[in-house]
């Protein structure tokens, strides 16, 4: 038995540091503060930290507006004489031109099917447990560190604990 109450203080130290940060940001997520939501902007912290919750990876430096497909194509293509040339008749030339001023025609997409409206009772409950898991692990922390004669194995598992994960981000 003294040694399953070992594996778990061990285990449970070197996860602590990702647990909270998953309880963390789930908890903010659940009320959509890392994407715009009804209105109000995406908070950019939480936006940050959800990227890395959510896809494993970190986020991009800064958000660039992607080009406007008139933008890429000018980019692109040379630029076309204004004025016909000789050899075309103005019927072509006109209808050439009226093509490329038009926009593009949006593809058509099935519409999806309506959802059902989130529910609110669940969405605290959800923080509350995300709140208790925050609230035992920092009490895991402290047991740890009560219950374990050498404090330094307390302290190395949760720096591996932090460290391993931000280094395993950026391979």
């Amino acid at each position: 038995m003294k040694q399953i109450r070992q594996l778990h203080l061990y285990l449970g130290t070197f996860f602590a540091p990702s647990i909270l940060f998953f309880a963390f940001t789930g908890a903010f997520q659940i009320f959509n503060f890392h994407e715009e939501y009804k209105g109000r902007p995406a908070t950019p912290v939480f936006e940050q930290l959800a990227e890395i919750h959510k896809n494993q990876r970190v986020p991009p430096p800064a958000k660039t507006p992607a080009p406007t497909p008139e933008v890429a194509r000018a980019a692109t293509t040379p630029q076309e004489p204004t004025q016909p040339s000789p050899a075309q008749p103005k019927a072509e030339s006109a209808m050439g031109e009226n093509k490329e001023a038009a926009p593009p025609k949006p593809a058509t997409t099935p519409a999806a099917p309506k959802r059902r409206k989130r529910s609110e009772p669940l969405k605290y409950f959800l923080v509350l447990m995300a709140i208790s898991l925050i609230s035992t692990t920092f009490l895991g922390i402290y047991m740890s560190f009560k219950y374990n004669r050498d404090k330094r194995v307390v302290w190395g598992l949760l720096i591996l604990g932090t460290v391993l994960p931000i280094v395993l981000l950026y391979l």
